[in-house]
């Protein structure tokens, strides 16, 4: 056990060696000088009274195994200086009572809280927290300020962190955890909550999974009773088990109706910015629903982040295992790509055959053209012992047709009339014909050349900033457009 007063470690020898009091000590006992024995021996009479009160008071553990601070020195019982803790004199000025079913009724509450210790590792909340552990976390453990020291202390001479006590509220008592050198949690704790009514406004989400759903969609209307099943949801879920857990009566409530157009100037009209604002101002005590955390928002009041959701980046590619067939006919079907299949339709099956029989209107019979009306064959004559004639035949009208057509097929592909033409009208519309092809493939190759620089530059992107050099829009909802613009300085026109 540590003594009520501590003194620094010095080894022995050289500590009564060098110390005025060894030699003061040995002239008082040689009878040279009178010995001050009551002003010597204050710290035996302190340490013998010290280790009477510890036996007399071993539930309230005043005097506690060593507590080290993260150096691993001593904690001072009396606290620190700046903060010193009540002593047994003056805490007779605001006497304990009441609260033992909290401390537990074995507890002395003339002691109890007197010097840094852990003064509630034995009460009856905390014979089953963190037993194992003598630094526990919030973490590890439901109640770690249960292995934490702490004392009362006198708020007007405490400069350090401290608060009204909660298991005796009318006493005026202060505690503080930082002047035995420890993280005050117990603010923290459900069991402050205990008995006391929240006034909740519930926000129904439009979308998502991990926020609060009205079956109607509708906000600030039902309530949280466990018969009722008109509010759903993990956040729903989560605020109910807390106030089960914590003996927390809910009340659900709405923003008062006048803070409407107010609300509206500060933040906007939507429901959730007024359940927000009606939270800052004090109307409410809590809303619930998953809401993105802006600047606005996170500048007036707390949050509890029960999860979080990265922004990302999404860019829409195709990039799945395919076999070699597979990607030989998705690469073919890229050829198609620059029209529309109307587009295709209306060329292959209006446009290309047309051309082959305006030609032949305009070229057959020509002289010289090449739809004559009529060719010279050689005719042999079985019967005259293959006697041969000359003679002209008419050539139907359909062969010259199907010719027309072959023949404009091919001049698209090669990108030039490649057959003579006589007659005027045939002229002009070899320069309509020719004007088309070169229309049509400038058309192609541009559609084609973009369609490819896009594949290329889709499957290229990696980044935001990749994204932003490539001038892509983004899609994107009014609160994560704010918080992306502003990290990452981008217009505003970007978005849709």
């Amino acid at each position: 056990t540590t003594m009520i007063k501590s003194v620094p470690w010095r080894q022995p020898t050289s500590f009564w060696l060098r110390s005025p009091t060894f030699w003061l000590l040995l002239i008082c006992l040689t009878g040279l000088v009178p010995c001050p024995v009551e002003s010597k021996l204050h710290r035996l009479e302190e340490s013998t009274e010290t280790q009477f009160l510890e036996n007399q008071h071993t539930r309230t553990r005043l005097l506690q195994e060593n507590v080290f601070d993260g150096n691993g020195l001593v904690v001072p019982v009396e606290g620190h200086p700046s903060c010193p803790c009540l002593t047994l004199e003056e805490s007779q000025s605001t006497a304990l009572s009441g609260g033992l079913e909290t401390v537990g009724n074995d507890t002395d509450l003339s002691t109890y809280g007197i010097g840094c210790g852990r003064h509630d590792a034995t009460a009856d909340i905390c014979t089953d927290a963190c037993e194992e552990n003598p630094f526990p976390t919030l973490i590890s453990c439901d109640r770690p300020w249960c292995q934490f020291a702490w004392c009362y202390v006198d708020h007007n001479k405490c400069a350090l962190e401290n608060s009204p006590s909660a298991f005796f509220l009318g006493s005026s008592r202060y505690y503080s955890y930082g002047t035995c050198r420890y993280p005050d949690v117990f603010k923290h704790d459900f069991l402050l909550l205990k008995g006391e009514t929240i006034r909740v406004a519930l926000n129904s989400n439009t979308g998502g999974w991990t926020g609060s759903y009205h079956v109607n969609g509708t906000h600030f209307q039902g309530d949280l009773n466990d018969t009722s099943d008109e509010w759903s949801g993990p956040t729903v879920t989560y605020v109910k088990e807390a106030a089960a857990i914590g003996g927390v009566i809910l009340n659900v409530s709405e923003p008062p109706p006048f803070l409407v157009n107010r609300s509206k100037e500060f933040f906007g009209p939507s429901p959730f910015d007024r359940c927000i604002y009606a939270v800052a101002l004090g109307f409410l005590d809590m809303c619930v629903a998953a809401y993105k955390i802006t600047e606005e928002r996170a500048g007036v009041t707390d949050w509890i982040v029960l999860n979080s959701q990265d922004l990302w980046l999404v860019i829409v590619s195709e990039e799945e295992e395919l076999s070699g067939f597979e990607r030989f006919t998705r690469n073919l079907g890229t050829i198609f790509q620059p029209f529309t299949g109307n587009a295709w339709m209306f060329i292959i099956l209006f446009v290309i055959p047309f051309w082959g029989v305006l030609m032949v209107i305009h070229e057959r019979g020509k002289p010289g053209s090449a739809y004559p009306s009529e060719e010279t064959v050689i005719r042999t004559h079985k019967e005259a012992l293959g006697e041969q004639e000359l003679v002209e035949m008419r050539i139907p009208l359909y062969q010259h047709i199907v010719k027309a057509v072959y023949v404009s097929f091919l001049s698209v592909l090669q990108i030039g009339y490649a057959q003579p033409v006589v007659s005027l009208g045939a002229q002009f519309n070899l320069i309509g014909v020719s004007f088309f092809i070169l229309t049509l493939w400038a058309v192609y190759t541009a559609n084609l050349a973009a369609i490819l620089t896009e594949q290329r530059r889709a499957t290229a992107i990696s980044s935001l900033d990749d994204a932003l050099n490539a001038r892509l829009r983004f899609c994107a909802m009014r609160q994560d457009l704010e918080i992306v613009s502003a990290l990452h300085d981008i217009s505003p026109l970007l978005f849709v």
